[in-house]
Order: structure tokens, then sequence, then C-alpha cells
């Protein structure tokens, strides 16, 4: 920060882009520092509107609940991921998520199902 006067450097976005990989450890942003969250900005810049989160067993690893195969598929775009919810298409709280990221949703849970 002191050094580049961003949390999210240039550099970095554009190593992101060229190497096509990020590693990151949990980050915050302090609310009222002017700075833009870094998870947002990698959200936004990569259009990451979901992660797969996979949870599974091995035979030789005690495990509390058996055997567990499964993969839960967790939205980035709404509530406490969005920065500003009519950034994708929201007009109003009532509003229901914008059917483009829903169909998103929906074909990345298939592929993922389809894999398993």
């Amino acid at each position: 920060m002191a050094k580049q006067g961003t949390p999210f450097p240039k550099e970095a976005l554009e190593s992101v882009r060229r190497n096509r990989v990020v590693l990151k450890g949990p980050l915050t942003t302090e609310l009222g520092t002017g700075f833009r969250s870094v998870n947002v900005a990698l959200r936004k810049e990569f259009d990451l509107y979901a992660n797969l989160r996979p949870a599974k067993t091995y035979p030789g690893v005690p495990a509390p609940r058996g055997d567990v195969d499964l993969v839960v598929v967790r939205e980035n775009i709404e509530d406490l991921y969005a920065e500003d919810p009519r950034a994708f298409g929201a007009r109003d709280q009532g509003d229901q998520r914008p059917r483009v990221a829903a169909d998103r949703e929906v074909r990345l849970r298939l592929r993922a199902a389809e894999q398993a």
C-alpha cells in the first residue's frame, strides 16, 4: 500500500491476466478507506460469477460424515459479494438477480455435475 498507493496495483492485474492464475489469501477492505475491494475487483475484471467448492473424502482419511463426494457452486454476484448490486443489473432490492447470471450459474452447475 505504501509503495504503490493501492491494494491492487495495475502490474498485479496485468500479471494475473498474463499468467492466468492468482494465488491469494483472505483479503479485507476497511470501510471508508476509499479503496476498492481486491476481491470485488478480481470478480468484476474476470467475470467470476461463481466459484466451485469441491468436498470429497478419501479412503484411509477419517471423516466425520463418511463417504462424501460433492461440489458446491457458490455465486459471487449478490449480497455481500457485490460492491454495488446494480452493477449486475438489479434495479432495486426487490428485483430478482439478473437472468444472465442465473443462466450462467445453472450451466456451471450442470457442467460440474457432468464431470462428477
